[in-house]
């Protein structure tokens, strides 16, 4: 019994060429997302007093890793905090959409009338299956678009960040 027809008559279609394009934007947003984990190691590497405090943090995810560093930096009164309170809150905003990719399928999709057997599809996006909960059978969808603007912020959001540790490390 199919309950949501958006999922009942979802394809599942692997390894297509029109989704190679998907697939290396997601890595690649994922792979930038992970240079954003590494400086938050980085972060916490220097602002810990121990490596007996800092191995407490190995294991967390990234919003408890984020909340520490932001309550080391207020702690220390280190120069430059509220940069670092500011540009780690936006990483928290990041890491949603993060989670949003990480765990939806990129899904095509074709219009009715549209051959879905001989024709690339109308249009491609992740969806955020989670809605789907909220009683609106309705998803938002992430476009190509929207993809490679969150992988280019995420970009410039590390850039910031490793730069930012520099001139904490300095002061």
């Amino acid at each position: 019994m199919g309950h949501i027809a958006a999922i009942t008559n979802s394809r599942i279609d692997k390894n297509k060429e029109y989704m190679k394009p998907w697939m290396t934007a997601i890595g690649l947003y994922m792979y930038n997302f992970g240079i954003i984990e590494l400086i938050s190691y980085k972060f916490l590497d220097y602002l810990e007093e121990t490596e007996e405090d800092f191995l407490k943090n190995v294991e967390k995810f990234l919003s408890p890793r984020i909340k520490r560093i932001t309550k080391l930096a207020k702690q220390k009164k280190i120069k430059n905090n509220d940069d670092v309170v500011s540009i780690w809150n936006e990483v928290k905003e990041l890491s949603t959409w993060r989670n949003r990719i990480a765990h939806n399928p990129a899904v095509p999709v074709w219009k009715v009338g549209s051959d879905s057997e001989n024709s690339p599809p109308d249009f491609i996006g992740i969806p955020d299956i989670r809605q789907l909960s909220k009683n609106s059978k309705i998803s938002d969808t992430i476009s190509f678009e929207e993809l490679n603007r969150l992988s280019d912020t995420t970009v410039m959001i590390a850039e910031r960040l490793d730069t930012l540790l520099e001139r904490v490390k300095q002061s």
